[in-house]
């Protein structure tokens, strides 16, 4: 009996050397990164937005004819206080990360053909929050500059 329990703790003397001896498992890969959010940022609300905003339903503009203009001739330049324009586009902005929301956003065309966005302000100079009806191209506004923002007032 004594040998047979020697033997025992020799055994098990080798299973614990033999356990030292293996190396560690492999280390877990790790999972992948999430796929980037649709609406993530400013980047991906104003992608969403300007798309919303410059898109026309083509039934109800098929007897507009806009020109592209010639990108090349065109000079960029600052939104001038008591400048008139058109009012070519306008869209509800209902999410805005770090701003008042809702509000109309505007895409106003000069004289020029340039394109610029400002918010849109109606009569009173309250900021718009419900978007009123306006005929594309026809409908004016008179830009003001607020907190060093052009803003488009509804004339």
């Amino acid at each position: 009996t004594t040998s047979a329990s020697s033997s025992n703790a020799s055994l098990s003397t080798a299973s614990c050397d033999a356990e030292r001896a293996r190396p560690p498992p492999p280390p877990v890969p790790a999972p992948p990164p999430p796929p980037p959010p649709t609406v993530g940022g400013n980047g991906g609300i104003d992608c969403t937005n300007s798309v919303a905003l410059l898109s026309r339903d083509f039934a109800e503009s098929a007897g507009d004819v806009v020109r592209a203009p010639d990108f090349n001739s065109i000079v960029p330049r600052a939104a001038t206080a008591g400048e008139t324009a058109a009012l070519y586009a306008a869209v509800v902005v209902r999410f805005n990360p770090g701003s008042d929301v809702p509000f109309c956003l505007g895409c106003v065309r000069r004289e020029d053909g340039t394109l610029f966005l400002a918010r849109i302000y109606g009569h009173d100079l309250k900021p718009l929050t419900q978007l009123p009806e306006f005929s594309h191209d026809k409908t004016r506004v008179t830009l003001m500059i607020v907190d060093a923002r052009p803003v488009a007032v509804l004339i």
